[in-house]
């Protein structure tokens, strides 16, 4: 009896055929697995503790124990966490009830649900550069909402390009504690509200404590703002162009290694302080900062711990040189001789990021500070504020519009004020 068989497919070929095949099903698995454990992870940190009611909901715990230190003291204070620690189980379902509506999406919804039972008078947050922010108002609009600047601020790579892409969402806050005027009103174009400038919340606090400039100090401090490569590219511009770490960096490489040779050359001392409080990311920055040194030039690398204070040490140096850091901004605003390498916006074409920004510069350099990267614009720049005398530097802050850049509040008066007046006893 002949028995017909039906003829065998080889499995190669079924592959060669559908190469997606070998592909698809370890992505799924994969893709499954990366989702279950997501959701171990969002149970795991699900709280079924009630919300109480608080004055003050502070929007996102970074930051959060210095204004419960000082200026909210007196009040109850719930901080809200915004980064993935906790979530609360009524805001949760309330929340995905919303989104699955279509009235919000989740995590606004969530926020705006929890705000809704604590029922503050005041939300306050310390991250002006998280967008959500700005539209809290309309979920809960009983409370006063506020932010507090942080930082300097530009377009690309920063809060202004996410306002911009979203400025028909009808962001409203009821007080914007900025840096300066120009922030302000620059603010004022995507969220509607008031501002008030007071310039660093974090130098106001220690502004009356902090020593004077003096003659017996000795050296340059160079301040940096470096971060650690995770991937090549760094940033994406607001056009969407991607932008690499070293591109980005470019400036802080360009003005160590001319930094270095005018202190090798003049035989002035340099410690560098590190962007860092962690010493493993430190050293990653340290190698950075090896390889664009000047030839046998030695340098200290300052490494502060998390209870020091980078404000504390400004005042040893006899100049304070940077690229674009905050801290650098708040050296000039405290009289500190402080000179700036202002270049990154010009190598990498953003006028967001010269100088003095949003406030125009009718020139491309200054008295303290260029946003060219020409070695001898910088260096000229240097040896004149090094070597000037500390009665002409502060002449020359008087002469200079520095409040349109950063203004100063001394112990944050007018941020207590308001809290005073808007928090209910």
């Amino acid at each position: 009896m002949q028995v017909s068989r039906l003829p065998q497919r080889n499995t190669s070929e079924i592959q060669g055929r559908n190469p997606s095949v070998r592909i698809l099903l370890p992505s799924l698995y994969f893709s499954m697995l990366n989702a279950v454990n997501k959701a171990i992870l969002f149970l795991a940190r699900l709280s079924f503790h009630p919300l109480r009611r608080s004055d003050v909901v502070i929007f996102d715990k970074e930051c959060s124990e210095e204004l419960i230190l000082n200026e909210l003291k007196p009040y109850s204070v719930f901080v809200l966490d915004t980064r993935g620690g906790i979530y609360y189980v009524i805001p949760v379902f309330l929340g995905l009830l919303s989104a699955l509506r279509g009235r919000e999406k989740f995590r606004l919804a969530y926020y705006g649900h929890c705000i809704a039972l604590i029922k503050p008078s005041v939300v306050i947050t310390l991250i002006d550069n998280n967008a959500e922010f700005y539209a809290l108002k309309r979920m809960y609009p009983a409370a006063k909402y506020c932010f507090v600047q942080n930082g300097r601020r530009s377009f690309n790579n920063d809060i202004f390009s996410a306002l911009h892409a979203t400025r028909e969402s009808g962001y409203e806050l009821d007080r914007m504690f900025v840096f300066a005027n120009p922030v302000g009103d620059l603010y004022k174009t995507y969220v509607s509200g008031t501002y008030e400038s007071i310039g660093s919340y974090r130098l106001n606090q220690r502004s009356r404590s902090l020593l004077p400039l003096s003659d017996i100090t000795k050296g340059i401090l160079y301040i940096s703002n470096w971060r650690k490569k995770s991937s090549l590219y760094f940033c994406r511009s607001s056009d969407g162009t991607l932008i690499t770490h070293d591109d980005f960096f470019k400036a802080n490489a360009l003005l160590f290694e001319h930094l270095t040779e005018w202190c090798s050359c003049n035989g002035v001392q340099l410690t560098t302080l590190s962007s860092q409080r962690c010493k493993l990311r430190a050293n990653h920055e340290q190698k950075f900062y090896d390889k664009h040194c000047h030839p046998d030039f030695n340098y200290e690398f300052l490494v502060l711990r998390d209870t020091d204070s980078p404000y504390d040490i400004l005042a040893n140096y006899s100049c304070i040189v940077g690229v674009d850091s905050t801290l650098c901004l708040e050296s000039l605003r405290m009289g500190y001789k402080t000179v700036f390498y202002h270049c990154r916006g010009s190598l990498l074409g953003w006028p967001d990021w010269n100088y003095g920004w949003p406030s125009v510069q009718p020139e491309n350099s200054g008295a303290f500070w260029t946003n060219s990267s020409d070695k001898e614009e910088f260096l000229n720049i240097l040896q004149h504020i090094y070597n000037m005398p500390l009665h002409d530097w502060k002449e020359l802050l008087n002469q200079s519009e520095i409040s349109n850049a950063i203004e100063l509040d001394h112990g944050n008066s007018k941020l207590i004020l308001y809290l005073n007046q808007e928090i209910c006893p």
